[in-house]
């Protein structure tokens, strides 16, 4: 049911897209970011290293506002030791992409980095978590 006291204009809503992968295996990015209330990204940091997830994350808080949410959905990797899937596909992305699965102390730092402080991380019911942040 709509309740238009509640924000009835927020908006939700960022472009992401990849370039076909180059001669040299880097696959450029071209972010399109506009200014919105709440920004999702689902599985997409986890495809970087280090350098080009921090920018990917600047773009969208280049654009975001004060008030701007960041919902950014990953596994992570646990901090304890033992088996685990996100594990096994930290090693996974190493070597196809060339990314890598992260921490929650190593995506904290990853936000920090493009600016964003992590507020919370909400499990969920799958194997991936939503990590929520604010521009600082």
């Amino acid at each position: 049911m709509f309740k238009p006291h509640i924000r009835p204009k927020a908006t939700a809503c960022a472009v992401l897209t990849t370039g076909a992968r180059a001669v040299t295996g880097v696959r450029p990015i071209r972010l399109v970011a506009i200014a919105c209330d709440t920004y999702m990204i689902m599985d997409v940091i986890h495809d970087w290293d280090d350098d080009r997830a921090a920018a990917i994350l600047s773009a969208v808080h280049n654009a975001a506002s004060p008030q701007t949410r960041l919902l950014l959905i990953e596994a992570i990797i646990p901090d304890v030791p033992g088996p685990d899937w996100s594990k096994t596909l930290d090693i996974v992305m190493l070597i196809l992409p060339g990314g890598r699965q992260r921490t929650r102390s190593e995506h904290e730092s990853l936000l920090h980095t493009a600016g964003f402080r992590l507020e919370r991380v909400i499990p969920t019911a799958s194997d991936v978590s939503i990590l929520e942040a604010v521009p600082v």
